[in-house]
């Protein structure tokens, strides 16, 4: 085959290539964007629609994950708690988000590996008065690798149906500045009808 005829026969598939790619960056784009709304007690959240819904411990539950970025990729948890599973032992209610906190924390840090907190602060969320738990643990890891950190936000919340947690979590070697940016995306797309 000459020389000449072989670029007559490449240049087709080098327009396909470039069709190809170009289809794949639109594509992507139009995806970036896209949400799915998930529903928990008398709250809804917007998250990214190519994120895949997880298996949730009971009804009260809602959780999804981005399996395109491995077994570590950033989720996001809703959960909806009754009024009276963070009361502490020498108070009759929550009075506030960050008595309810408190409790929350302990919880949370029982049932973690390496559990540390690194900050609790007062926000608001869902139009009310909230609180936010910042936390780091290790992650369950498959036999013969290295444990992975993970850096998670707790946002509760104190309603009239219960307590709402919105729970947001990543590789803490991802990078905090874009977990943060996440995190606050994921709280803004929280909200009740």
């Amino acid at each position: 085959m000459t020389a000449a005829i072989r670029r007559r026969l490449d240049w087709p598939v080098w327009v396909l290539v470039a069709a190809s790619l170009l289809l794949g960056s639109v594509l992507q784009r139009a995806e970036a964007g896209r949400t799915a709304t998930a529903s928990v007690g008398r709250t809804h959240l917007a998250y990214p629609a190519r994120w895949a819904p997880q298996g949730a411990a009971d009804a009260g539950t809602f959780a999804a994950a981005d399996l395109a970025a491995g077994a570590y990729g950033d989720r996001v948890e809703v959960r909806r708690l009754g009024a009276g599973d963070l009361i502490a032992v020498d108070q009759a209610a929550p009075q506030d988000a960050m008595a309810a906190l408190s409790v929350w924390s302990l919880t949370r840090g029982q049932a973690m590996t390496g559990f540390r907190i690194l900050s609790q602060t007062r926000t608001t969320a869902l139009g009310r008065p909230g609180a936010r738990l910042e936390y780091a643990y290790l992650a369950d890891s498959p036999p013969g690798a290295l444990p992975v950190v993970i850096r998670a936000t707790d946002t509760l919340v104190v309603a009239q149906d219960g307590v709402y947690v919105l729970t947001v979590a990543g590789r803490a070697d991802g990078g905090a500045a874009g977990l943060d940016a996440l995190t606050k995306r994921l709280v803004a797309a929280w909200g009740q009808p």
